[in-house]
């Protein structure tokens, strides 16, 4: 297909055109250069709000508790194991 227009050709002086040839790679381009810049706040922010989501508190405040209970004895009974 053939363009309007010369590649890097000034379009009334305001801009100039370039053609990309695939941008799907200069997605993956920013993606590698970026990645782990915003991958590991993200990660962050996601294990905080899974820490201090609501309804945590009664399951952590049972989990604190383990150690000090005797043996059998429970507020809630433990989910079964999935097989």
């Amino acid at each position: 297909m053939s363009q309007p227009w010369p590649r890097g050709s000034t379009l009334g002086g305001v801009f100039t055109v370039e053609y990309k040839e695939n941008n799907m790679t200069d997605f993956f381009d920013i993606l590698s250069t970026y990645g782990l810049f915003l991958g590991i706040p993200i990660l962050f922010l996601l294990i905080v709000f899974w820490v201090y989501r609501p309804g945590a508190r009664r399951r952590y405040e049972d989990d604190a508790r383990l150690p000090f209970e005797e043996d059998g004895t429970r507020d809630r009974p433990t989910p079964p194991l999935h097989t």
